[in-house]
């Protein structure tokens, strides 16, 4: 009787130690496969290099960035943008928008022509104020997100700050042109964006406007974390 105990306890402790096993080779199975898909996946943010020079000895130094896949110039510049009886102040980002991981929340067909095509952040409407300065709510902003391309846009660029001659820039004053919104974006939605192609369309600021930021794409997240922490540094 005792022996037939004895031998059932084995079994259990038996039993219990490959239970053990099977869920701690599970869960390092699980590790393992977070770990070769964090180290695949491609990872993009745009990073201020305010401090830097965008020139051919910064993107031969960015080269040693391990896991890089592409540096992209971007040029901001301030905006205006107004739309039924709301205005913000924002920054419009210049950028190859093949190079752009987006994600759109709505789309719409829009011609590319001389006139202005924009893509808004999500994050970037509640930046919109009223004629009194109260900020718009978030049920109107999401009317805005819905009816976008059903509304008239337009925008206003600060020609004091960003024009090259002092006798372009004038006195500042604002001057409202008609523009287009292509899409809202769910990411990334901090900003307005506009395709690098349309340069032409903003020919009163000059051709030769500083490159303040880039658009980093680097492969694997701690490759991507160490980039950042690395233009930080230098920044």
């Amino acid at each position: 009787m005792n022996e037939r105990k004895a031998a059932y306890s084995t079994d259990i402790i038996f039993g219990g130690v490959i239970a053990v096993f099977v869920v701690v080779l599970f869960l390092f199975g699980i590790i393992i496969i977070q770990n070769y898909w964090s180290g695949r996946k491609i990872c993009q943010s745009i990073v201020s290099i305010e401090q830097m020079e965008y020139n051919e000895k910064f993107l031969e130094e960015a080269k040693k960035t391990k896991g890089l896949l592409s540096i992209d110039p971007v040029i901001a510049i301030p905006i205006k943008l107004k739309t039924e009886g709301y205005t913000m102040d924002t920054t419009l980002l210049c950028i190859d928008w093949s190079k752009l991981q987006k994600g759109l929340i709505r789309s719409s067909e829009v011609p590319i022509g001389n006139t202005l095509v924009l893509l808004l952040g999500e994050d970037s409407l509640a930046m919109m104020v009223d004629c009194n300065g109260y900020a718009i709510t978030e049920r109107k902003k999401q009317e805005y997100i819905n009816q976008f391309m059903n509304m008239e846009w337009q925008y206003s660029l600060n020609i004091r700050d960003m024009a090259e001659d002092e006798r372009i820039a004038g006195n500042g004053k604002a001057e409202w042109k008609n523009c287009y919104i292509a899409g809202i974006l769910s990411y990334p939605e901090e900003y307005v964006y506009m395709s690098d192609g349309q340069m032409e369309v903003l020919k009163e600021l000059g051709s030769k406007l500083p490159i303040t930021k880039i658009l980093l794409t680097v492969q694997g997240e701690r490759n991507y974390e160490d980039a950042l922490k690395c233009f930080e540094k230098t920044n």
